[in-house]
């Protein structure tokens, strides 16, 4: 699949995005291929958060909006236990295949551009990698992302600009 085989549409929810990535989840992994540059671009996005987060296998931490998962298998291993949440049940099924060797991993369908609640998650890093650009509305996901956060917990977002991941 190419970028010429995607149904462009503008998107006025959540549902919309979540019908989008759900469209896509099993072929998203293989859109853009193994190619140089797109294994470069992950790399310098988990070197970035790596060494923004410094991990402990001692914390819970959270991906958000998590998709397929380029960098689970990357960080699960340094933490106790890895939350993984996404809006789109496609990705999440997508992913759930790939961590079947990672008993830590957990995985949660929530909405995050709908107010939660209340919720189990509680974690001591809450991160996520292009979410920003998904979210229909931002100040309910700083909301959410309160509280997920244990005291003292930290939120790290890497988001591409056009100079570099």
């Amino acid at each position: 699949m190419d970028e010429k085989t995607f149904k462009k549409r503008r998107s006025s929810s959540s549902n919309d995005v979540f019908e989008f990535y759900d469209e896509y989840a099993e072929t998203w992994d293989t859109r853009f291929g193994k190619t140089e540059s797109v294994v470069e671009f992950h790399k310098k996005r988990l070197k970035n958060f790596l060494e923004l987060a410094e991990l402990s296998k001692d914390e819970v931490a959270a991906e958000l909006g998590v998709g397929t998962g380029p960098y689970v298998q990357d960080i699960a291993p340094l933490v106790k236990k890895l939350i993984c949440v996404d809006g789109s049940r496609g990705m999440l099924d997508v992913l759930k295949s790939k961590v079947k060797n990672l008993d830590n991993v957990v995985l949660q369908q929530i909405d995050l551009s709908k107010p939660i609640k209340k919720t189990d998650i509680k974690a001591d890093v809450l991160f996520f990698f292009g979410l920003i650009e998904h979210i229909i509305d931002m100040d309910t996901l700083i909301e959410n992302c309160k509280l997920m956060l244990n005291e003292g917990a930290r939120v790290i977002a890497i988001s591409s600009n056009a100079a570099s991941p």
